[in-house]
């Protein structure tokens, strides 16, 4: 829910815009994260980098651009549960679960810096 939150409202005085190149850059740095860990082991908050919520808002975003207000619905309809709510992102953005990771890390770097 934080990453909604984060996507809607932004974080640490930033909108969500303005976090992604944030998160660009540590996903840069850090090729080994992905989803699942940012969803259950989230990386500590450095400054305004909050990888876990932004990265979720990321997540957030792209659902939005593929089927608007129903899709973010159906996501949260998927429970809190980390493995449903990457099975529902996958369906909501027509990819098989394991190509949601470079899905996600390929938005974010388009959108990043």
């Amino acid at each position: 829910m934080e990453g909604l939150m984060t996507w809607t409202g932004g974080s640490a005085g930033l909108s969500f815009s303005d976090l992604v190149p944030g998160l660009a850059g540590y996903l840069a740095r850090h090729p080994e994260v992905t989803l699942d860990t940012v969803l259950t082991h989230p990386p500590a908050r450095e400054g305004s980098l909050d990888v876990g919520y932004d990265g979720m808002a990321a997540l957030w975003a792209m659902v939005f651009s593929k089927g608007g207000n129903t899709a973010v619905l159906e996501l949260l309809d998927a429970g809190a549960s980390p493995a449903a709510t990457l099975e529902r992102a996958a369906k909501i953005l027509n990819v098989p679960r394991a190509g949601v990771d470079s899905l996600w890390r390929g938005w974010v770097s388009r959108s990043g810096p």
